[in-house]
C-alpha cells in the first residue's frame, strides 16, 4: 500500500473513533433528559392521585380537605425502577422519587416534588455531580 492510503485509513479510523465518543456522549446527555422527564410525568400521576384523595370527603376514603393518612398506590410501592417516599401533611404532601438503578456517575437519580390543592407547587432533581437539589419548577415563577 501506499502512504497515502495508509493515511486515508488512518484518518478514517480517527473520524469513526470519534464519531462513536460524540454520539456515546450526546445519548448520555439525552438519556439523562429523558429519564427526569419520565420521573416528571409519574410525580405528576402520583400527584394528581394525592389531589383527588385531598378532595374527596372522609366518607368515600378520602383525605377531606388533608393529605394525612395518603398511602401510595400498590403499583407505585412495587415499582421495579424507582424507590417512593412520602411525606403528608395538612395542606402539602412531598413525593421523593429514587431510582433502583445506578446510572450517572454511579449515583441513583433523585427527584422531589411538592404538591398542595392547586397541583405541583414546587420540583427538584439532584445533581450527582455538585450533589445539590437543583430547582426545575416552582409555580411561584410562572
Amino acid at each position: 500500500m501506499g502512504t497515502k492510503q495508509l493515511l486515508l485509513i488512518v484518518l478514517g479510523v480517527i473520524i469513526v473513533g470519534t464519531s462513536v465518543f460524540v454520539g456515546i456522549d450526546f445519548f448520555k446527555a439525552t438519556y439523562d433528559t429523558e429519564v427526569i422527564d419520565m420521573a416528571l410525568i409519574r410525580l405528576h400521576e402520583i400527584g394528581g392521585l394525592a389531589n383527588k384523595y385531598f378532595d374527596t370527603p372522609e366518607e368515600l376514603g378520602g383525605g377531606a380537605g388533608s393529605y394525612r393518612g395518603y398511602s401510595l398506590p400498590d403499583q407505585y410501592v412495587n415499582d421495579s425502577d424507582w424507590r417512593f417516599r412520602t411525606n403528608a401533611r395538612n395542606n402539602r404532601i412531598t413525593i421523593t422519587m429514587i431510582s433502583r438503578q445506578r446510572l450517572y456517575q454511579n449515583q441513583p437519580y433523585r427527584l422531589r416534588a411538592q404538591f398542595r390543592n392547586i397541583g405541583l407547587f414546587t420540583a427538584f432533581v439532584r445533581n450527582p455531580s455538585t450533589n445539590r437539589w437543583e430547582k426545575i419548577y416552582d409555580v411561584r415563577n410562572e
